[in-house]
């Protein structure tokens, strides 16, 4: 599904975010490797940057219409890949990937 007319907000995310009462586990592993743990809750990004808020709503219409032809599936986390990245100010960071 496309949705036009839409423009991208850098300050916006699509994510998926765990239970809070999950959350103890992830922020301890997060305080060990994640500098931006007190700044987000606990997420993984499905799709970013993301619409501006007034846009949301369309967005919303768009993903529910998308979602209701999409079968619903599992995530499994069993594997790990880790590569570097590049960031604005050419500092090498490393990033990790969890392949479908």
């Amino acid at each position: 599904t496309t949705v036009t007319g839409i423009n991208k907000n850098y300050k916006n995310a699509l994510i998926v975010m765990p239970p809070v009462d999950t959350w103890g586990p992830i922020q301890a592993i997060r305080t060990k490797y994640d500098p931006a743990y007190v700044r987000w809750m606990p997420h993984i990004n499905m799709v970013w940057p993301f619409a501006t808020p007034v846009s949301h709503e369309k967005c919303a219409d768009a993903l529910k219409e998308a979602l209701k032809r999409t079968a619903p599936f599992e995530v499994c986390l069993c594997a790990r890949t880790r590569g570097e990245r590049r960031k604005k100010e050419e500092k090498r960071k490393l990033s990790t990937t969890l392949p479908p």
